[in-house]
């Protein structure tokens, strides 16, 4: 059972792990560890404050007006595609920045701290560009993915519906 109160605020505490043996409330010093870091990169900090300022100052200030004429923020998106913080996932073979899962992430939080619509607006092509990832060839992926770095496009879009609407009409045949 864990104390209400640790005595080791601060510290990070561990649970018994078997034959290791930590007692439970046992400081461990992380500097004795070195398979992994949670301290971001220099190049990480600054996609991170980046993406802070574009929140704070693009995003906040228009976000009450995207919400209730439920307009597509495209000066927006187009803004954010111009300082490189949409489409992070395009490897650089296609012509992207080739930012990893924790990179895009990192964007992604910073963004939606300024509005979660629009944040997920943009970050919607690595949901519609997935597949492409995983199963495409170089072909179809310099094709498909190479749009989304030579102009801001969105990947979920219905003609007849516009970008982002869950109620499309189309559908892959």
């Amino acid at each position: 059972m864990l104390p209400a109160k640790s005595s080791c605020q601060g510290s990070r505490l561990l649970r018994p792990m078997g034959a290791r043996g930590f007692a439970l409330g046992q400081h461990i010093d992380d500097s004795k560890f070195s398979a992994f870091s949670l301290k971001l990169s220099d190049e990480q900090r600054e996609f991170q404050q980046l993406a802070r300022k574009f929140a704070r100052e693009e995003m906040i200030q228009r976000e009450k007006h995207f919400d209730q004429t439920m307009a597509y923020p495209q000066e927006v998106v187009e803004k954010a595609w111009e300082l490189g913080l949409v489409n992070t996932h395009v490897p650089e073979k296609f012509g992207g920045l080739g930012l990893g899962s924790l990179d895009g992430c990192i964007i992604g939080e910073e963004l939606a701290y300024g509005c979660t619509d629009m944040a997920t607006t943009m970050e919607a092509n690595g949901l519609a560009t997935a597949p492409l990832l995983v199963a495409g060839t170089d072909a179809q992926n310099s094709k498909y993915l190479g749009r989304l770095v030579e102009e801001p496009v969105g990947g979920l879009y219905d003609p007849a519906l516009g970008p982002m609407d869950f109620t499309m009409i189309t559908r892959a045949t």
